[in-house]
This record gives C-alpha cells, structure tokens and sequence, in this order.
C-alpha cells in the first residue's frame, strides 16, 4: 500500500470524521457485530490488500453496551483460505454472553460461511450465508426474552456485498437479506405491571426486513506498514418497517424501524511479522433509527482480534 500524501481529499475526510465523532453524545444505534456482514474477513477494510499466506486464522472477542445498560460479549474465531490469488472461502463462528436486568443468556450465536473474489485489480464481490444456531426465542423464567436478550437474531440471512479501493480509500457495499424468520415470541404484556420488559418492543412472532450497509475508510500506514490507522463511516439502511403480531392475532408494522442509522469505526493494526497481527476496532453512533426491535442497539462497541497467517 502507498504511503498516504496530504492533501485536500483527506483533510475533508478526517475532519468530517472528527465532526461525527464529537457529535456522538449519548445516542444510541444499530450495532454490526452481531449482524455480521460488516465484520466478515472481505468486508472490513483491512482485508482488501493481496495476501502473500494462503491460510489465515484469526481469533477475537468484542464488547458492546446495549440499551438498558445490557453488556454483550462475542468471542469468535475466523478461518479464511486462500484458493488462489482471486478466490478466498472464510468461515466464521461466534460466541454471545448476554447480560442485563431480565436475564443472563450465553451460547453459539451464529455461524458465517462466504467467499469473495477479486474480479479487477481493486475490486472484490464477496457472497456468503449466516446461519443461526438459536432460534431467537430464549426464555427465561418461562418468558420468552426480548431480541435485546437473543444470542442470535435466530435467521438464515443472505450475504452478498462488493469493495473497491483507489489509492487508500475503501469502499464496500453490502446487503444482508433474512431468507427465514425468527421464533421470537416477547410481548411486554407476558410479564407482571412495572417490569423492566415494559421497555422493550414487542416482538411477536418478528419478521425482520434486510440492511444494506455502505462504508467509506481511508488507510493510514505508518513504520513502514508495522502500524495502520483506518478511520471509516458506516451507514446501515434498513430497507423496510419489521412486523410483529399484536394481541388480536394481527401483523403490524413497528413504526420507526425503517431508515438509516450512521456508526463511526476506527480500526487499529499492529503487525508483528508478515505473518502475525493484532487488530482493536471501536464504533459508535452518529444518527440511528427510531425503533430498532432486532436488538442491535449498542451505544459503543469494541474488539480485540488477533491474526496468524501460514
């Protein structure tokens, strides 16, 4: 990668990134973490370079602040191979442990399968599958626990997504399209008069519509390439209003959770050796939805990853 030159292009850039950061406040919006397709090996920033190893291994645990002071904890660990020098298949598996005032939830959460393929010097496709191993219906005490509360968003989704790069700038698109529905059965009418689930959106029998994320970043290499600095904005649209089943038996939309919400992302790359690195990412919102009844909600979300290649 080249060594970045100053110039007007970038000023623009991290002086519009350092007005979002500063505008962050206290505001909450839709995490990608537990989403995933913002997070899988073709999709992060840091990954569009030619690898020289055929075989990546990576391992990392993230931490997020969910509303109503919930705190989510994700391990994981990533396998990407190289086919050849265009074609690479990853696998990922996550890990949540959940925990809030309802309930403490831990287990799998969900299993990714993609693959990507460079079809232009700078310019990537990637295709992949997310796939639950819950269905979305935790309960306990013998209640069914909001989404906020879910190991997994309990749906087989659809992952399809394209990057492109031009000098250090980044630039990738992708949509996530739930192909079944989850089990979720929350009301907030289940539970006792003044219950903390009273401040949690139902979720009857849920239907959540797709996301499409757009994400801009810009590559800072400094010792040589030893150390990356990679600032990026992320919206994510939700394309259309989720459903729930009211207490009549009828479907209704949730108001407010169709639109855009906007995350800032910095990501922090040490490289050891042209074979190990270690990877810290941190995000938080800018602008979110009005209701997000997936759960997603983060008021800041960070990771540690670290990376072997062989």
């Amino acid at each position: 990668m080249k060594s970045p030159h100053v110039n007007i292009k970038i000023v623009v850039f991290i002086v519009s990134l350092l007005f979002l950061f500063l505008n962050m406040k206290s505001s909450y919006a839709q995490g990608c973490s537990d989403a995933g397709f913002c997070t899988i090996h073709s999709l992060k920033p840091d990954d569009q370079e030619e690898e020289i190893n055929r075989n990546h291994l990576s391992a990392g645990i993230s931490y997020g602040k969910g509303e109503n002071s919930i705190s989510i904890i994700s391990p994981y660990i990533e396998y990407t191979r190289n086919i050849s020098s265009s074609w690479a298949i990853s696998g990922k598996i996550l890990y949540s442990s959940i925990k809030g005032d309802l309930a403490n939830v831990s287990g799998l959460s969900d299993a990714f399968i993609s693959s990507s393929y460079v079809i232009g010097k700078q310019t990537g496709v990637t295709l992949g599958v997310k796939i639950p191993f819950d269905d979305g219906n935790s309960i306990a005490g013998g209640l069914p626990l909001p989404m906020s509360y879910q190991k997994s968003l309990g749906t087989v989704d659809l992952i399809a997504g394209v990057n492109h790069s031009y000098e250090n700038f980044e630039f990738m698109a992708a949509v996530q399209q739930p192909l079944t529905q989850n089990k979720n059965q929350f009301s907030a009418l289940l539970y006792p008069a003044g219950s903390e689930a009273e401040k949690y959106i139902s979720t009857l029998n849920y239907k959540r519509m797709a996301d499409v994320l757009v994400r801009a970043s810009y590559t800072f290499t400094l010792e040589r390439g030893k150390f990356k600095i990679i600032p990026g904005i992320l919206p994510i649209f939700h394309i259309a209003e989720d459903k729930y089943t009211d207490t009549n038996g009828i479907e209704q939309s949730i108001s407010g959770s169709q639109g855009v919400t906007i995350n800032a992302n910095l990501f922090l790359i040490y490289s050891i050796d042209s074979k190990n690195s270690f990877e810290f990412s941190f995000g938080a919102p800018v602008k979110s939805r009005t209701a997000r009844p997936d759960g997603l909600t983060r008021k800041f979300a960070f990771a540690l990853e670290y990376k072997a290649s062989f």
